[in-house]
């Protein structure tokens, strides 16, 4: 006995899948793997670089030089000037003894030089810091888009995993569809040799059977590429049909139904939302731009202090004579800075700027205006939807009852055969139908959830006070 129920096991085991994949498993692989993430990241990683090196310009900039160089015929005898011909040439007359005085040593052939400079900003008039803001507003733009992105691809996958199930279920009923078909054809061809039906019957039976066949090939075509692309967006790239384990949770269809269409589209339209959030942000960090334009204006002097150190010597540090050898020079300067004119070049960067603020305030209406309607829409059809599943279900059921009475009438001997196979396929056409309207349905919703920004997983409760609570684990 042992050994048949290990051998059931072993059965079993074997012909489940090596490696099944949950919703969850698919999840957490895509926000692993996705390369639309990743490249989020790093437009994220580069715009924190950028505010760094905003920030940078607060700090001092350090410039070491250093160089040698060599020369082939220097002047390398020493200059000299005697006593006696320094007092002949004020009219003085000379001395009984002299000496030369050296005026200059000569030149080696070599000469090693090195110097340090720092240019320290002092003040900018606002450009500094309001440089710094726009590009953290810029920064803050990336991490919205990347949110957004993540709750996008989410919604993406629940409804391509929803209609991947959906279309399994359709294919069935088209596979019994092209089975019941057949023996239908075949029964028909037996009852029009007998003379009982006309070739007429015959040949629409053979037509449905080839529709069947060809709406199996063009879901099957369907299947295929919904599976690569949830493989590209898991990352998972020998993801495998029989590897997904995944029911759809229709209830999700009738939470963010229960919310009234002017609530959707107020979450969608909110400041709150990450389209709003994103504009906000980007007209912010235009603001930012057009100070730092203003404070760039012509005669807007800005202020630096510079000190500089350098040193030459003709002898290479440790070598004899090194420190007698040394020139060194030290200077601090406060200086300034400003463009007096440009032929307009900055005046035409500070009204570029107010333009672009003016398209962001246009984008912003535009994009309220674009969700309003793209919820509204969705909203519509999703009504239009539930209407049209309500109407295939109570169809499906009738059809079911058609073809139970069909069967005890044909035990009976009032109906024929035919008769009970083409209910049959009047069952399955209803169910395809009502199949399909679901997948419609499952977009419409999880478009919903996008545009609103609500999570699915973790929907919000409308309270009796008619705030929006999150509900926690």
């Amino acid at each position: 006995m042992k050994r048949i129920l290990l051998a059931v096991f072993i059965a079993l085991a074997l012909l489940s899948p090596l490696c099944a994949y949950t919703y969850e498993d698919l999840y957490q692989s895509m926000l692993i793997n996705n390369t639309d993430l990743r490249e989020a990241d790093q437009a994220i990683r580069m715009s924190h670089l950028d505010v760094k090196d905003a920030q940078a310009n607060y700090h001092p900039q350090i410039e070491l030089q250093g160089g040698i160089a060599y020369m082939i015929n220097p002047l390398t005898d020493p200059l000299t000037i005697n006593t006696n011909d320094i007092l002949t040439q004020i009219g003085m007359q000379p001395l009984p003894t002299s000496y030369d005085v050296e005026l200059w040593e000569g030149l080696d052939n070599t000469m090693y030089s090195l110097s340090v400079n720092l240019t320290q900003p002092l003040i900018t008039w606002g450009k500094l810091p309001n440089a710094v803001n726009m590009y953290k507003e810029l920064e803050g733009v990336k991490q919205i888009q990347k949110t957004d992105l993540e709750k996008q691809l989410t919604v993406q996958l629940k409804a391509m995993l929803a209609a991947l199930y959906y279309i399994d279920d359709v294919l069935g009923y088209l596979e019994s569809t092209v089975s019941i078909t057949d023996e239908l054809v075949s029964y028909l061809e037996k009852s029009g040799e007998e003379g009982m039906v006309l070739n007429e019957d015959v040949v629409e039976a053979r037509v449905s059977a080839s529709e069947a066949n060809l709406g199996i090939a063009e879901l099957r075509t369907q299947r295929t590429q919904l599976l690569q692309t949830i493989r590209t967006l898991t990352g998972i790239p020998d993801l495998q049909l029989a590897d997904i384990e995944y029911v759809p949770d229709e209830e999700e269809w009738n939470t963010i139904m229960a919310y009234s269409l002017d609530s959707l589209i107020e979450l969608a339209t909110s400041d709150s939302s990450a389209a709003m959030q994103m504009l906000t942000k980007a007209g912010k960090a235009l603001d930012y731009g057009e100070y730092v334009a203003n404070a760039s204006m012509y005669g807007v002097p800005d202020l630096v202090l510079q000190l500089s150190f350098s040193l030459m010597n003709s002898r290479f540090p440790g070598e004899i004579g090194w420190s007698s050898t040394n020139e060194w020079s030290f200077m601090g300067m406060l200086g300034f800075k400003t463009t007096l004119w440009d032929g307009g070049k900055i005046l035409n960067n500070r009204e570029r700027i107010r333009s672009q603020k003016e398209s962001n305030d246009i984008r912003i209406e535009d994009t309220r205006n674009t969700l309003a309607a793209t919820v509204t829409e969705n909203y519509s059809n999703a009504e239009l939807s539930f209407a049209r599943i309500d109407y295939l279900e109570a169809k499906a059921d009738s059809s079911s009852l058609k073809l139970d009475n069909s069967t005890l009438r044909n035990n009976a001997g009032a109906d024929s055969r035919a008769d009970v196979l083409q209910n049959q396929i009047d069952v399955n056409t209803d169910l395809i139908e009502l199949t399909k309207e679901k997948i419609s349905l499952s977009q419409y919703c999880y478009t919903l959830y996008y545009l609103s920004g609500i999570d699915p997983d973790n929907p919000p409760v409308i309270t009796d006070g008619g705030t929006i609570d999150y509900a926690t684990e």
